[in-house]
């Protein structure tokens, strides 16, 4: 018997390695020793990149959220960090698992 399945990728299994504090705020996110993600906050926008590659040049976006405001450049609190961080953590579990 053939087994296809494909290895469940949990979120909390993806490390967020904080490059920047600040204008902007962003993460490289790694499974295991492969980079995976790019996580940025800068000029009101919020976006979460896949890298199959490891690369920036070869990024498929997940998510995009507008906040409407350009000149936020970090997160509120931690709150408003942990709800977007643990939300960008679930989409690229996802997309690690199942593919595109």
């Amino acid at each position: 018997m053939s087994n296809n399945r494909r290895k469940v990728i949990k979120p909390y299994n993806l490390r967020l390695e904080k490059t920047c504090d600040y204008c902007p705020e962003q993460y490289d996110v790694y499974y295991g020793p492969r980079r995976v993600g790019y996580i940025r906050l800068r000029w009101g926008v919020l976006r979460v990149d896949f890298l199959p590659n490891g690369k920036l040049e070869d990024n498929e976006t997940l998510i995009v959220v507008d906040f409407d405001d350009m000149l936020k450049g970090s997160f509120s609190n931690e709150l408003e960090r942990q709800e977007h961080l643990n939300n960008a953590r679930n989409k690229l579990a996802y997309r690690l698992t199942k593919g595109k």
